[in-house]
């Protein structure tokens, strides 16, 4: 999600995108500037669970190394605008397939972890 942004950007705060496991792009958060390091970022994200907070820097915008613990890119636009972008993975819980019957298997269909909507 676009969480801020400097002008001169075409992009909004709030803009979404979903970034898919083969690196498609659905939604729209900053053009053909930024798509590849969110992109980049979106997978290794998906890769090892955790968040991120992306700042594509403009020339002349933003303080470089304010934000601790963001990942900074210079922006490649000549627009010369910056764009700070929040990158969240969702991974799916798996889901447990019980087959046959008995008491273990019985005891496992009637198990329901706590915030369950099953």
């Amino acid at each position: 999600m676009l969480t801020r942004t400097e002008r001169p950007t075409s992009a909004k705060p709030g803009a979404q995108a979903l970034i898919q496991r083969d690196g498609s792009v659905v939604g729209w958060i900053g053009g053909a500037c930024a798509e590849p390091v969110v992109v980049r970022e979106a997978l290794a994200s998906l890769g090892d669970g955790q968040p991120r907070f992306i700042r594509l820097i403009g020339e002349g915008g933003g303080d470089p190394g304010r934000t601790e613990g963001s990942l900074e890119y210079p922006m490649t636009c000549s627009s010369g605008g910056t764009l700070e972008i929040y990158v969240e993975p969702w991974v799916p819980k798996p889901a447990l397939v019980l087959l046959g019957h008995g008491p273990v298997l019985e005891s496992l269909a009637a198990f329901r972890p706590s915030g369950s909507a099953c």
